[in-house]
């Protein structure tokens, strides 16, 4: 029993020993609004105007650190931010974004990741993953002067998906990595917790209980695109 402890431990401190420590993430941002410009014709009658639509921003900040143990096999943890803020017009015809929402995503994943495929500096790997976040939001109403704020009901994630994803060599310490969300596979259970006013003096609290099976669920982004650096 001794030997075999002794064996193990040996065997654990060399991978650990030959490990390359590698670092990375990737950051996302996008933005997306306008308006519709109509006009409206009738006899003795004409009418132009402008419909304002709602205005979103995305903010993705994921780093990433992990230990390389051979050419195939690698671990890490990843951490991950996301902010996305919709802005709307209480009279979507009038320039006035008095509507603000926004939610802010935090969470980690554990993961292991194996190259399936390795074409000279082109991999092809497959992340599996444990994913763990937290979601709250927050709605805000100005109008007259004053400004109302709304905690919208919180969110916990967590479950366990296959991702996907291409790494590619640029030179020996630095690789540009993409992993293709849009495949991942999985199983994602998510908890919301409600609180509302039921009437006065009374609070209604409840939970809601949800969970994904198959393809691309938990709405993960379609392509993540990144670098890592490996010592």
């Amino acid at each position: 029993m001794k030997r075999l402890l002794l064996t193990l431990a040996f065997a654990i401190i060399t991978l650990i020993g030959n490990a390359q420590l590698f670092i990375g993430g990737s950051i996302g941002t996008k933005f997306n609004g306008g308006n519709v410009d109509y006009t409206i014709t009738a006899p003795n009658y004409s009418e132009e105007g402008v419909q304002y639509l709602n205005r979103s921003s995305y903010l993705n900040v994921a780093p990433v650190i992990g230990y390389k143990m051979s050419d195939n096999i690698s671990f890490g943890l990843r951490l991950g931010y996301t902010n996305t803020t919709t802005k709307s017009c209480s009279d979507n015809f009038k320039e006035n974004y008095d509507i603000k929402n926004t939610v802010l995503h935090y969470g980690f994943a554990a993961f292991f990741r194996y190259t399936v495929f390795s074409f000279n500096n082109l991999k092809i790997f497959a992340d599996a993953e444990l994913p763990v976040s937290f979601a709250t939001q927050k709605d805000v109403v100005e109008g007259n002067n004053t400004t109302v704020e709304v905690n919208a009901p919180k969110q916990f994630n967590f479950g366990v998906l296959i991702v996907p994803g291409l790494m590619y060599e640029l030179t020996e310490h630095l690789s540009f990595v993409s992993e293709l969300g849009l495949l991942n596979f999985g199983f994602i259970h998510q908890r919301v917790k409600v609180t509302e006013e039921a009437g006065p003096e009374t609070t209604l609290s409840y939970v809601q209980k949800n969970n994904e099976y198959g393809f691309g669920i938990n709405n993960h982004v379609q392509a993540t695109i990144g670098f890592i650096y490996t010592f």
